[in-house]
């Protein structure tokens, strides 16, 4: 056990840098995807396929919502990266950006 836990310590400073080099490959898709598809994940909580524009949603008495999964910061870019590099929630991503369109605008 003390082998273990003494190799453990020594791959600290090895682990950093693999965990500092994916953070980095993160950032760069994480921007190119703020550029893609910022503002662009909303959907009309009373219609989502019926209602198609924001104004439309909104006249009808409807909320503007954007999905859990979003590019349009750099932490909720991250964090959907996260949940793709992990398969759990990946099919929720790859649904909204199937259904994204253009800014101000819902599948």
């Amino acid at each position: 056990m003390k082998l273990m836990v003494g190799a453990l310590a020594e791959s600290l400073g090895a682990i950093a840098n693999v965990c500092v080099v994916v953070v980095a490959v993160w950032l760069m898709y994480a921007i190119f995807a703020i550029n893609i598809f910022a503002g662009k994940f909303f959907y009309c909580d009373i219609g989502t396929y019926v209602y198609h524009t924001k104004y439309e949603c909104n006249r009808n008495g409807g909320s503007w919502v954007r999905y859990v999964q979003s590019f349009d910061n750099i932490f909720l870019a991250m964090q959907s990266l996260f949940d793709v590099a992990v398969i759990e929630g990946w099919p929720d991503v790859m649904n909204s950006a199937i259904d994204a369109v253009d800014v101000d605008k819902g599948p």
